[in-house]
């Protein structure tokens, strides 16, 4: 099976392209053949570009990163490379030794948001201007750490509101959307 994922890029790569180089590319360029013939089940629903990041999230919630790292955007620990190929960190959304599945990513300016199927809201990268929503004394979150949100409004249905994040340059904002929810009789 071929996957037509397709990345569209200018100049400056930092590995985000997943191409395993960091060398330009111009105009739309599907995944290597090597890394497509090595993950047959690479299925994707969504993916966020950040400044010089990509998180791409596939159908069994597997979370891929690929390209800067320098404030630790991608969740790997080594923030002293760019990745130029995907690497897969699923297992770095665990609490209490339980893997969280994940089933969104959010890419902001040397940052990123991922939301689980629980609806949990893991963030890391940069924090400067507390855009991360921990302590502003910390610059830089590496791993994935989660994050406490607290639901001020009763909406009555909050069994089927679902967070969801939108990211800016110096800014995030979070808000609950409702999710498709069908009744039975």
């Amino acid at each position: 099976m071929t996957i037509q994922f397709l990345f569209v890029a200018a100049q400056w790569p930092h590995g985000q392209l997943a191409q395993g180089h960091f060398e330009d590319v111009f105009g739309p360029t599907p995944l290597t053949e090597q890394f497509i013939s090595s993950n047959k089940n690479f299925k994707v629903v969504s993916a966020s570009c950040g400044r010089r990041h990509t998180l791409v999230v596939t159908k069994d919630h597997g979370v891929w990163v690929c390209g800067a790292n320098l404030y630790g955007q991608l969740g790997l620990p080594d923030t002293s490379n760019n990745y130029p190929e995907f690497s897969c960190i699923n297992e770095c959304f665990r609490l209490d030794s339980c893997r969280k599945l994940v089933k969104s990513s959010h890419c902001g300016y040397n940052y990123s948001y991922f939301i689980t199927t629980d609806d949990q809201v893991w963030a890391c990268g940069s924090n400067s201007n507390n855009k991360l929503g921990f302590d502003a004394q910390v610059k830089k979150i590496v791993m994935p750490q989660r994050l406490i949100l607290i639901n001020s409004t009763n909406t009555g249905n909050t069994n089927q509101m679902q967070w969801n994040v939108a990211c800016g340059h110096f800014h995030a904002v979070f808000y609950k959307t409702l999710s498709n929810v069908t009744k039975t009789m």
